[in-house]
């Protein structure tokens, strides 16, 4: 098989590795550039890193799967793309230009959704990460949910955490507004009227049980645990996993297990993620292995 690579397009951050039937050889990291232009050259550079030091050429790199978040369009273009700035452009043409080789797109959220698959053997879950945003991959029956638009897991726009009537909200993502560190950290200044980070507020509630930060540390976990209800409520999953950088805090997870049973539903399994923040990074690596498997699979089929 051939050499592949996964990449994992965040905000700030991206997280590349290098691999070579099944095994990792080469992993490592650059700041992320906020345009299509920016992290084109970014990652062609983050690859050919990776490659000298495996002691290949990047040339020997046949596919790169990414994940980034957004939703990936069937002609390689990416809608809804928060990270870069922009409504739709064509990353996956970008990128293939750049490097010289196919490049496959997908939402970040489902990639750490199968790279927990792959690590867990988990068949039947929904992965929920809350970060900057929050976003669901649907893993049923081994295989991920996209939906008719591709779309499929954007739950920051379910009309939970703000007034779903206000015409205002009609095109944000309103469980963000609550549920995220952006909006986190927004409702923190309006209660208080101090700026602070999400994890300086996490530590303010701790210290403070009766003050501002653990009053919207407890808001936000009971609206993702109303979400996670509905959710439950349509698919049945066998477990909710909780990952990103707020996600995967067990603080947070502790939160929404007690408004799970205070919603009537303390049955529900809610875990975190294994991977943590490489869940994504090891999704990407897993569809660039099944890709080339499954195309190495045709050419023997059409020999």
């Amino acid at each position: 098989m051939s050499y592949y690579c996964g990449i994992d397009l965040g905000g700030t951050k991206i997280l590349g590795s290098l691999a070579h039937e099944g095994t990792t050889i080469a992993t490592g990291s650059r700041e992320t550039h906020g345009n299509p232009g920016g992290v084109a050259i970014t990652i062609e550079h983050l690859i050919k890193e990776l490659c000298d030091h495996a002691g290949i050429a990047s040339e020997d790199v046949s596919l790169t799967a990414m994940g980034v978040a957004g939703v990936p369009q069937p002609d390689g273009g990416l809608a809804r793309a928060p990270n870069l700035g922009e409504k739709e452009l064509s990353l996956a043409v970008i990128l293939a230009d750049a490097l010289g080789h196919r490049v496959i797109l997908e939402n970040d959220v489902n990639a750490a959704a199968i790279g927990e698959m792959t690590t867990t053997g988990l068949d039947d879950f929904a992965f929920i990460a809350v970060g900057t945003g929050i976003g669901m991959g649907v893993i049923s029956r081994g295989q991920i949910l996209h939906g008719a638009h591709g779309a499929a897991g954007e739950i920051g726009y379910l009309p939970f955490g703000s007034d779903p009537l206000n015409t205002d909200h009609h095109h944000n993502a309103l469980l963000e507004e609550v549920v995220s560190g952006v909006g986190i950290e927004k409702q923190f200044q309006l209660i208080s009227g101090r700026r602070a980070g999400a994890r300086e507020i996490f530590d303010q509630a701790y210290n403070d049980p009766s003050g501002p930060a653990n009053n919207v540390l407890d808001r936000a976990a009971f609206e993702a645990a109303r979400t996670i209800v509905a959710v439950c409520a349509v698919i049945d999953p066998s477990a909710i996993v909780l990952g990103g950088g707020i996600g995967s805090r067990e603080d947070f997870r502790v939160r929404i297990v007690r408004w799970l049973a205070a919603l009537g539903h303390p049955e529900v399994d809610v875990r975190l993620s294994v991977l943590g923040v490489h869940a994504t990074l090891v999704g990407a690596l897993e569809i660039a292995s099944r890709e080339l498997e499954m195309n190495h699979q045709e050419g023997m089929l059409k020999r």
